[in-house]
């Protein structure tokens, strides 16, 4: 489907609105029960951009491959030009195919210390169509997860190569298990 303004305005309200009309949790125990990360591999881009992606899905055995796709051309798609604000290439995509809605975080390193980060949804009902988030949100505790392991290890290399990642160590060395 092509991108409709009227369409995005009503999904977006959509999504502030259920954002705080959810409904209540069947147990505290469901809505905190431990998920499967999977990696889903490095994506790269013709201009040199290598990113880590991951799948975290919700009753499901895997994240939609609908979802996985339109994740894998959005992130390649929104990704700044390598060397731009200082970008060294390479990043980390969280494919999160939840209950209530599809998110993904495209996360990419600058400045050698800043993680940067652009963040989308999907309607449960349509996991390829993919939107910016319309709230300040940055993540849930599933995906900072990931993000936190990522964090720890860019800055364990970063200080290992004395300023300088090595960037296919990076790379190899991936979070998994339960979150």
């Amino acid at each position: 489907m092509p991108y409709n303004a009227t369409i995005h305005e009503n999904v977006a309200r959509n999504y502030v609105s259920r954002s705080v009309s959810l409904p209540a949790p069947r147990s505290v125990a469901e809505l905190y029960a431990e998920r499967e990360s999977q990696f889903l591999g490095v994506w790269e881009r013709d201009d040199g951009w290598r990113v880590k992606a991951y799948g975290i899905p919700f009753n499901r055995p895997a994240a939609r491959a609908e979802m996985v796709a339109a994740a894998k051309t959005k992130a390649l798609e929104v990704l700044p030009s390598p060397q731009e604000d200082g970008t060294p290439g390479v990043g980390v995509v969280i494919v999160h195919d939840a209950e209530d809605y599809g998110f993904i975080l495209v996360q990419w390193w600058a400045n050698n210390i800043e993680l940067h980060q652009d963040l989308f949804y999907a309607e449960i009902d349509e996991p390829g169509q993919l939107y910016p988030v319309p709230t300040k949100a940055f993540g849930c505790m599933y995906e900072l997860e990931i993000t936190d392991f990522e964090r720890r290890l860019y800055m364990k290399l970063l200080r290992e190569g004395e300023g300088v990642p090595d960037f296919d160590s990076y790379l190899s060395q991936t979070y998994g298990g339960r979150i």
